[in-house]
């Protein structure tokens, strides 16, 4: 599957002013991956945000290693331009450019962060390609990303009606672990979550996924309208989920990777794990 990067850059924009309204799960992400990079004990002098949205992780990233370069890559301008809204007094460096293509030198940052940017860059071999170009030897890569399980209930209700490409497939722990090492990384870890968020019904988890500028970019995806009997008939196979507390599931599978550039190193405590041997974590949550 391939994605319009014009498409994703304009939708994102669209929804900037109330983005972190929508954004409850991925606030809690990244609060996530930032405690996982705290465990590391590293003092970074130059860190990365990788598709920093509005600023959650970089403001993270400022709060804790005062002494590093922050510098924040997004996109959408508009993204940026809440960023510098939301955090004014903060030394953030705002770089409006494309993951796939970035304008740094080889070997110019030692932490490369990404939370939830990944899945819209398909495949993301490319991002991970530059991420190994610009970090310094035994750099640190830390993301999350959504998982093939993210949105099942809707993918399999949009496939009862038509053969159309209405959600995107994202990669698992296993593909996300052989591009990171094609792309030079060292012994990936990866593990997984499993959290499911209820709503009230098929047109408020629309509406939250429209305010989060998460439309359908797929480069594949039907151009004509959404015809009423289609929708109808999407909603009625969602509806036949409806749990016994009255509230539609939705499925979210997160994946947490980290991964370093250059030769093996392995950190006090640190056991590692061949990347083909990975088993999956889970976690329930509601």
């Amino acid at each position: 599957m391939l994605l319009e990067r014009q498409a994703i850059a304009r939708r994102f924009g669209k929804a900037a002013p109330a983005y972190a309204d929508h954004a409850q799960l991925q606030l809690s992400v990244a609060k996530e991956l930032h405690a996982r990079l705290r465990s590391f004990a590293l003092k970074p002098a130059r860190m990365l945000d990788l598709g920093a949205g509005t600023g959650n992780v970089a403001q993270f990233l400022r709060d804790d290693y005062r002494r590093a370069e922050i510098v924040a890559l997004d996109l959408a301008p508009a993204m940026l331009a809440q960023l510098r809204t939301r955090w004014p007094r903060r030394r953030i460096a705002r770089v409006c450019a494309d993951a796939e293509h970035l304008p740094f030198a080889d070997h110019s940052f030692d932490v490369v962060q990404s939370n939830l940017m990944l899945q819209w860059c398909l495949p993301p071999q490319n991002v991970m390609n530059e991420v190994a170009r610009v970090l310094r030897p035994d750099g640190l890569f830390l993301f999350s990303t959504f998982g093939p399980e993210t949105l099942g209930e809707l993918a399999t209700s949009w496939a009862a009606v038509d053969d159309g490409l209405h959600v995107h497939a994202f990669p698992d722990m296993a593909d996300l672990a052989a591009m990171l090492s094609a792309a030079g990384f060292v012994e990936p870890v990866l593990d997984c979550d499993r959290l499911r968020r209820d709503v009230p019904s098929v047109a408020v988890l629309l509406g939250e996924l429209r305010g989060l500028g998460a439309g359908n970019a797929l480069a594949q995806r039907r151009r004509s309208l959404t015809g009423a009997r289609r929708y109808a008939a999407m909603v009625k196979h969602y509806e036949a989920l409806r749990q016994g507390d009255g509230r539609l599931p939705v499925s979210w599978q997160v994946i947490y990777g980290a991964a370093f550039a250059g030769p093996p190193r392995t950190l006090a405590g640190e056991t590692r794990i061949d990347a083909s041997r990975i088993t999956r974590r889970r976690r329930e949550g509601r």
